[in-house]
């Protein structure tokens, strides 16, 4: 008997499977059994998984003929001997300790569920636009230990291969697959979170990898009229009757109606008008099983038609369309079923234009960010965009979910700062509150609260036109304690310049004295109202108007001692008006000509390169280009000096001291580096002989790299030592300015 079984259907998957099984077998943790369930495969597969299995016993093979891959789960669940299940797809791959890190963590407290993070690998042969809206979804959303309530069963996701189950409950509640049907890990994920009872942990760490692919069956199911389509109705029904008969039906009837409600919004639109007469029928069906009390709130107003069989007013429901704004329901413009003419409409009346150069040079539409972009003649007209039904979908969930008393929304709208969202999180909870955060999907999946611990912290990915609709929702956000906009500008899509976020997002009929800005740039966007925070005590003209609150903190940190090696640490952007790369390149080559070696320089930038590294001083340079936070925060870790690279002699430099600040400074404080800065720049902010190592002019850089080369250990400690007082009494001040204009 095997601690672990893992189940993988295979079908014609000769392509990828020994890259799928070889990642099973060479796992760190050993006691698992591998079930493999050959589902009439026609080509290589079954010889592929024979090979294997003569040479590893833990492997075993079951044949049963083309059936799908629900009824293949069955029949692993059925032959399984592991005290916990794992699912794989055999065209994906483990990391090599995923077992061993699951294993080890539902076994810590018992959990019920355990989940984990993922890689998306986009094959060569997929259309990126068509799959680039359903990535996001696949990505963790619940992270570290959480109590289970409805709110939580709600947004655990189906997938079923980011996660480890307990195989007695699965035996006691009698759950399985919904054979012969599509979605039937929904079917699975509903049934299993429905008999979770205690607490249930989200592992941030990207254990498996998942490859998305052509015509993989997601794609299929978004097709109007797919012979698929009413698989996930025939599917809820089957999860409906086995709660029902296992009597967990009522004590998940909230969430489930829920889910139930969103999806079938979702789902609507890819039915045939055959298939909605059908879908009408089941759902009545699905509804039968939920007595009549649990659905007379107003929110299920199409639930009780559809239990009571008052399916045209159903249709009258599921029909509208809501998300149009007023300009789209007097204008759209829409390509013809054959793809070959421009269907114009205006006021209800259709304009049927054939295709050409000469139409586009007359007006052209765009989609660009949150807008719809229409040029007629040069001149631009842009239109806020409805939400798609899957992104209403998506919102539709945070805007229900309740919000605690004294809970603070922070948002983050742009690709960038999401280094200070920590700090400024911790302030808040420090201040008595708890935190919710919404920041765009590229920066979510950059993790930049990887090493806070938190259960009041809850971090949610939205793009931008989400983000719009979520602050054009007056009734939800106002139930925020406050609103801390974490840039108080954004870039606009279409111009590309920087612009106030009140110029950008519908604040009009929040509380304004309940909007706190983080200013970048003070004294620049001056629409900004409400309360105004810097990160810098920098010249600005009213001073009573803001107050500094550096974000340096970034969870739990490891602060290190000095290397034998020294280690230096760059990070920003490669280009001039940021940093003088050009001086460190010199001083690396004058420190070889001095015969000093004992060094290294470590470079991590979103942008730019060092493509004009000379060979001579290549092997000290190790450029990493873009990363994450956790991979950045390990680096800055291994670090002994940060280098500022600030040039007194660049007026564009100036700005540090003047009218801007760094994020530099905060990793600077937080992981307590002492660094190498220009006195031009130091003092404001708080950088002297005892804690850094200041040089007057450029020509002194050298010398003070041989300085920090030349540094004892024990110099050292002292140096970072008075950095650590330092941003612990900055970290006290910053926490007191913030509860003042609380």
């Amino acid at each position: 008997m095997a601690e672990i079984s893992i189940i993988i259907p295979v079908y014609n998957a000769d392509k990828y499977l020994k890259k799928c099984i070889q990642s099973m077998l060479n796992q760190s943790f050993k006691d698992i059994e591998i079930i493999c369930i050959n589902d009439g495969s026609t080509d290589n597969s079954l010889q592929i998984l024979e090979t294997f299995a003569q040479n590893d016993e833990r492997l075993i093979i079951l044949n049963q003929q083309n059936s799908g891959p629900a009824k293949a789960r069955n029949n692993g669940l059925s032959h399984a001997s592991g005290k916990y299940i794992m699912f794989c797809d055999s065209d994906d791959w483990y990391e090599a300790d995923m077992c061993g890190k699951m294993y080890s963590k539902i076994q810590e407290k018992d959990y019920d569920l355990v989940m984990c993070d993922c890689n998306i690998h986009i094959d060569d042969t997929v259309e990126r636009a068509k799959n680039i809206d359903h990535i996001q979804y696949h990505y963790l959303n619940l992270k570290g230990e959480i109590t289970v309530n409805d709110e939580v069963k709600k947004n655990i996701r189906c997938l079923l291969w980011n996660k480890i189950f307990k195989k007695d409950l699965i035996d006691k509640y009698n759950i399985s697959f919904p054979d012969g049907y599509q979605n039937d890990d929904n079917a699975f994920i509903y049934q299993y979170t429905s008999c979770l009872q205690k607490t249930i942990y989200g592992l941030d760490e990207k254990l498996y990898n998942y490859v998305i692919r052509n015509n993989s069956i997601m794609d299929k199911e978004l097709i109007v009229g797919n012979s698929h389509a009413l698989d996930w109705f025939y599917s809820i029904l089957f999860v409906l009757k086995n709660l029902k008969k296992q009597k967990l039906l009522e004590t998940n009837v909230n969430w489930l109606l829920n889910t139930l409600k969103n999806a079938v919004y979702f789902r609507w639109q890819f039915l045939s008008k055959r298939q909605k007469d059908k879908a009408l029928k089941l759902l009545n069906m699905c509804m039968q099983a939920i007595p009549e009390k649990y659905i007379k709130k107003d929110e299920y107003k199409l639930l009780q038609y559809i239990k009571n069989k008052k399916y045209l007013k159903a249709y009258t429901l599921l029909d509208k369309k809501e998300q149009l704004n007023f300009i789209e329901k007097i204008f759209s413009i829409k390509n013809s079923y054959d793809k070959r003419h421009k269907i114009i409409t205006i006021f209800g009346i259709n304009i049927k234009l054939r295709k050409n150069n000469l139409l586009k040079n007359i007006f052209t539409v765009e989609n660009i960010d949150i807008y719809k972009v229409l040029t007629i003649l040069g001149i631009k007209f842009r239109f806020i965009r409805p939400l798609k039904q899957y992104e209403q979908e998506i919102l539709n969930q945070y805007i229900n979910h309740s919000i605690s008393y004294n809970t603070v929304l922070l948002i983050e709208a742009n690709n960038c700062h999401g280094e200070t969202l920590p700090g400024i999180a911790k302030y808040f909870l420090d201040s008595g509150c708890k935190v919710e955060c919404f920041l765009t999907n590229s920066e979510y999946n950059l993790h930049p609260f990887c090493k806070i611990k938190s259960n009041n912290i809850i971090c949610n990915p939205l793009e931008k036109k989400q983000i719009w609709y979520l602050l054009n929702n007056c009734n939800f956000v106002n139930q925020y304690k406050y609103i801390f906009f974490n840039s108080e500008y954004l870039v606009d899509p279409i111009t590309k310049k920087q612009i106030a976020v009140t110029k950008y997002f519908p604040l009009g009929n929040l509380n304004q004295k309940n909007i706190i800005y983080l200013n970048h740039a003070p004294n620049k966007y001056k629409d900004n109202t409400g309360k105004n925070l810097i990160l810098a005590p920098l010249p600005v003209k009213d001073k009573d108007k803001y107050k500094v609150v550096n974000s340096h903190y970034f969870g739990d940190v490891a602060i290190t001692g000095k290397n034998d090696i020294t280690n230096f640490i760059v990070i920003g952007n490669i280009e001039d008006k940021r940093k003088n790369h050009n001086l460190l390149l010199d001083s690396i080559g004058r420190l070889l000509q001095q015969g000093v070696n004992k060094f290294r320089i470590t470079v991590i930038a979103r942008t730019g390169n060092l493509d004009s590294i000379p060979e001579d001083i290549r092997p000290f340079i190790d450029f990493k280009g873009r990363l994450d936070y956790p991979q950045m925060y390990n680096e800055l870790e291994k670090a002994d000096f940060f280098l500022t690279l600030l040039d007194p002699d660049n007026p564009e430099h100036d700005r540090y001291i003047t009218t801007g600040t760094s994020g530099s400074f905060q990793l600077i404080y937080g992981f307590a580096k002492p660094c190498l800065i220009n006195k031009k720049f130091a003092a404001l902010h708080g950088f002297n002989d005892e804690n850094s190592i200041i040089y007057e002019k450029n020509s002194d850089f050298t010398e003070a790299l041989k300085k920090a080369i030349d540094m004892s250990a024990s110099d050292y400690n002292s140096m970072q030592n008075s950095l650590k007082i330092y941003a612990d009494n900055l970290y006290q001040t910053s926490l007191k300015n913030l509860k003042n204009i609380l």
